[in-house]
C-alpha cells in the first residue's frame, strides 16, 4: 500500500516537472482583476453596512475574501518556487525508483 502512494506520488512529481502548463492564477491579467473583485466586494460590503445589514453576514463576507485572496497568493508564491525548485530534481533517479516499484 506504502508503495502504491509512493509510485503515485513520483508519477505526479514526475508529471510537474515535464509539464509547463500555465495556471490561470499565474496569467499577467489574474491580479489586477483580483484586485479589482476584492475592491468591488468591499464596497460592497460597505454599502450593505449602510443599509442595516446584519453585521455578522458582512464578517463572514469579508473573511470568505480574505480567505480566497490568500489562498491565491499562496498557490502564487508555491508555484513560483517550483519553477526554481524543479531544476534541481533528479528526473532519472524518480524515474528509476518508479520503475523499481512496478517491477
Amino acid at each position: 500500500m506504502a508503495q502504491n502512494i509512493e509510485k503515485k506520488n513520483l508519477q505526479n512529481i514526475l508529471k510537474s516537472i515535464e509539464t509547463e502548463k500555465v495556471h490561470l492564477y499565474n496569467k499577467v491579467w489574474f491580479d489586477p482583476v483580483l484586485w479589482f473583485i476584492c475592491a468591488g466586494a468591499f464596497v460592497s460590503l460597505a454599502k450593505l453596512h449602510e443599509n442595516n445589514v446584519n453585521i455578522y453576514i458582512i464578517i463572514v463576507c469579508s473573511a470568505l475574501v480574505g480567505l480566497v485572496f490568500g489562498i491565491v497568493v499562496i498557490l502564487q508564491i508555491s508555484n513560483e518556487s517550483w519553477l526554481h525548485i524543479k531544476k534541481h530534481i533528479n528526473v532519472q533517479s524518480i524515474k528509476d525508483r518508479i520503475n523499481e516499484i512496478s517491477t
